[in-house]
């Protein structure tokens, strides 16, 4: 979710003025929505969000596991370099793309 609407979220109250989201949202940062916990990006356009189940969406399979390769090149023994670089290839296996809810209007 888009942090501009995570907050327009966070503030919104029923009938009654009770805040919908948390009982008082100036005790704390809320980051939970009915037990849903809540991401916020920027990279999330405005007005929209996403709901994933986690348990039935799918997982994430190990292609190559995790490496770590040190080592050094040109005149880094003379300036005292070491280079590392720490890889890992994984794959999303997707098992149930209806366990993703696209959210508008917000």
């Amino acid at each position: 979710m888009h942090p501009s609407d995570w907050s327009k979220v966070r503030r919104s109250k029923d009938a009654q003025g009770r805040y919908l989201v948390a009982p008082d949202p100036t005790s704390g940062e809320a980051s939970t929505v009915w037990g849903v916990e809540v991401f916020t990006t920027t990279a999330q356009t405005s007005g929209s969000a996403f709901m994933l189940d986690t348990s039935k969406f799918g997982k994430v399979l190990v292609r190559d596991s995790l490496r770590v390769l040190v080592g050094t090149s040109g005149d880094d023994l003379v300036r005292n370099l070491t280079r590392f670089v720490v890889e890992e290839r994984l794959a999303l296996a997707v098992e149930r793309p209806a366990a993703v809810l696209k959210l508008s209007g917000l």
